[in-house]
C-alpha cells in the first residue's frame, strides 16, 4: 500500500496514523506540508515497519527549504509519484 501524507506532523495525527498502519512492503510518500516530517529525523523511521520505504516529493520539499539528501528518505519527482501509485495495489491519502 502507498500511504500519502500531505499534512504537517505538527498540525494533526495523519503521519502517526499512517505509520501505525504500515506493513513491511508499504511505502510512505510525503507531499505538501507532510515534507516537514523529515525534521523528525530518526523518530520518523522508528515508527515504520521494517523494509518500508519513505519517499518525499522533491518539488514540495524544495519549496519549503527541506533537505532530502542524508535524511534516509528518497527523492521523488512527479513521474516517480505516478510510478509509486501504479506499483501498489492500494493508495490511501492521509
Amino acid at each position: 500500500m502507498l500511504h500519502i501524507v500531505k499534512s504537517s506532523p505538527f498540525s494533526d495525527l495523519a503521519l502517526e496514523q499512517a505509520l501505525s498502519r504500515m506493513l513491511p512492503h508499504d511505502s510512505l510518500l510525503l507531499i505538501g506540508d507532510g515534507c516537514y516530517a523529515l525534521s523528525l529525523g530518526d523518530k520518523l523511521f522508528d515508527g515504520m515497519a521494517d523494509c518500508a520505504r519513505v519517499w518525499v516529493l522533491q518539488s514540495d520539499a524544495q519549496m519549503r527549504g527541506i533537505q532530502i539528501e542524508g535524511s534516509g528518505a528518497s527523492s521523488a519527482d512527479y513521474a516517480k509519484f505516478v510510478e509509486l501509485t501504479l506499483e501498489q495495489s492500494n493508495v490511501i491519502s492521509w
